[in-house]
């Protein structure tokens, strides 16, 4: 094996450890909370962004706008966020 591949293959491997060591962390975050940090981190923009728009917000977060609509629908029904829908 050369010294390209044993590089790429340390690299991957501390790769693992760190997607590992976020996703106990967000498991431990999600515990005490109750909420994913996914829906901790639309929170955070939301707060930091008022009236932001789902189309904003979803860009922000790099997601689909369905995606984050359905993310703040139950994010309201926990009473987080009101969304006051323009027409």
């Amino acid at each position: 094996m050369g010294n390209r591949a044993i590089t790429q293959q340390a690299i991957t491997q501390q790769l693992r450890i760190i997607f590992k060591a976020v996703q106990a962390h967000s498991k431990q975050v999600e515990k005490a909370c109750g909420l994913s940090s996914a829906k901790l981190w639309m929170l955070y923009e939301v707060a930091t962004r008022p009236g932001i728009r789902v189309s904003e917000l979803a860009k922000v977060l790099s997601i689909h706008p369905s995606t984050c609509s359905n993310m703040l629908d139950k994010i309201e029904a926990h009473d987080l966020v009101y969304r006051d829908r323009s027409k």
